[in-house]
């Protein structure tokens, strides 16, 4: 998975993250702006894992991750 530059424009994309004690929350994650919109939730399904499953403190907690939404990119603050 390609990281981004700090120098990248980005853009929000919102995900599910379900717990194995049966709750779910919602977070963001970044990735790149001029990713093609075909490919949006694979990448921010595969960035979503990398923040969170493959995290060790909270990886045996996580049950599934998903895209809850994904944003029009003039709705992301970054403009």
């Amino acid at each position: 998975m390609e990281t981004i530059d700090q120098n990248e424009e980005t853009r929000d994309v919102e995900m599910y993250i379900g717990y194995t004690n049966k709750t779910w929350s919602t977070a963001f994650v970044k990735i790149p702006r001029n990713t093609e919109e075909n490919k949006i939730g694979d990448i921010a399904v595969h960035t979503a894992i990398e923040l969170f499953y493959d995290n060790p403190e909270i990886k045996d907690e996580i049950a599934f991750i998903e895209v809850h939404n994904i944003p029009e990119v003039e709705q992301n603050g970054d403009e």
